[in-house]
């Protein structure tokens, strides 16, 4: 359900951020992208935390067929943009030599209409330095529930209440008051 500007971009920029990868490009409104929405340099969770150059076309919901190849803010065209364009002119010489991960990342899922085409696409642009990845918003989620959502969300005293209740919840006899206590405070 999350746009592609002002809340998917925002969104993975903090998610990139905690999960050690820095953002070296966002989105600018207005300016032409070459398909790549933001790029981010570090470690990729798709290949051993390799030091890797992501570049992400961001987009909307669902892909389905009509998504995939119809104009220019087509999925289709802003990946071969990313591939004809931004590869070999907008990259810093200390990232060309790199792994390159162009990565279609959307908040929906892609439609069993695109999936053939997609695998083909990935398979025919996949090269020595350069792989094309999907992040789904299933794959968004679990990076949000493996990276964002942890006890460092809450402050000091109500992560050792979270501690402790975790840490007592098998005992039998144990009345659950960090546990409420934590409630509380939340």
């Amino acid at each position: 359900m999350l746009k592609e500007a002002g809340e998917l971009d925002l969104l993975l920029t903090d998610l990139l951020s905690n999960m050690g990868i820095e953002t070296i490009s966002k989105p600018s409104p207005g300016v032409r992208q070459y398909g790549v929405d933001l790029a981010a340099v570090g470690p990729d969770v798709d290949n051993n935390g390799i030091e890797t150059l992501h570049l992400f076309t961001i987009k909307r919901g669902h892909i389905r067929r009509t998504d995939w190849d119809s104009g220019i803010q087509s999925v289709r065209a802003s990946l071969n943009e990313s591939l004809d364009t931004y590869i070999p002119t907008h990259i810093a010489q200390y990232h060309i030599n790199i792994p390159i991960a162009v990565v279609l990342c959307h908040g929906g899922d892609l439609g069993q209409d695109v999936q053939q085409t997609w695998a083909q696409f990935t398979k025919n642009n996949t090269k020595d330095n350069i792989t094309i990845r999907h992040w789904s918003g299933a794959k968004l989620a679990g990076l949000i529930e493996s990276y964002f959502l942890n006890d460092n969300l809450f402050p000091e005293s109500s992560r050792k209440n979270l501690r402790k209740a975790l840490a007592l919840i098998e005992s039998n006899d144990y009345d659950l008051r960090h546990y409420y206590q934590f409630l509380d405070e939340t």
